[in-house]
């Protein structure tokens, strides 16, 4: 497979694309898995609706976050 980067320019040099990018993403990816099998858990067993759910996460969302769209961050 041929690239257009420069000499000595891997793909793990463009931004979004390092080692450390692939590991967040990952890690993202779990929370996300966590949280949503979590919140289905919840509304199995109790009666909760999607407004509740989403004042209990935006009351733990810390308030510098990076947004987290399936497979991206935003």
């Amino acid at each position: 497979m041929s690239c257009n980067l420069p000499d000595g320019v891997t793909i793990y040099d463009l931004p979004g694309c390092s080692r450390e990018d692939e590991k967040l993403e990952i890690i993202l990816e779990h929370l996300y898995e966590e949280l949503k099998d979590t919140i289905q858990q919840y509304k199995y067993e109790f009666p909760l609706n999607n407004e509740e759910i989403a004042a209990v996460l935006e009351d733990l969302t810390p308030c510098e976050v990076r947004r987290y769209k399936r497979g991206q961050i935003i």
